[in-house]
């Protein structure tokens, strides 16, 4: 019994840690993927993007 609770214990830390790294990253891959579809979308337009705002649409100046 000792044996499987520890494992069991194990498995909770390394569930914990995988949340806590996936809420961390999250935004980040959220603005990997909306530039990817933003640049797919609109070839023509210059998106930038801050840490605090998220995606800015930066029109090209003639």
């Amino acid at each position: 019994m000792e044996e499987k609770n520890s494992s069991i214990v194990f498995y909770i830390l390394i569930t914990i840690i995988v949340t806590g790294l996936s809420i961390l990253l999250a935004p980040k891959l959220i603005n990997v993927c909306s530039s990817y579809i933003y640049k797919k979308q609109k070839p023509k337009v210059n998106v930038k993007f801050d840490k605090n705002y998220g995606p800015r649409i930066v029109k090209k100046r003639k």
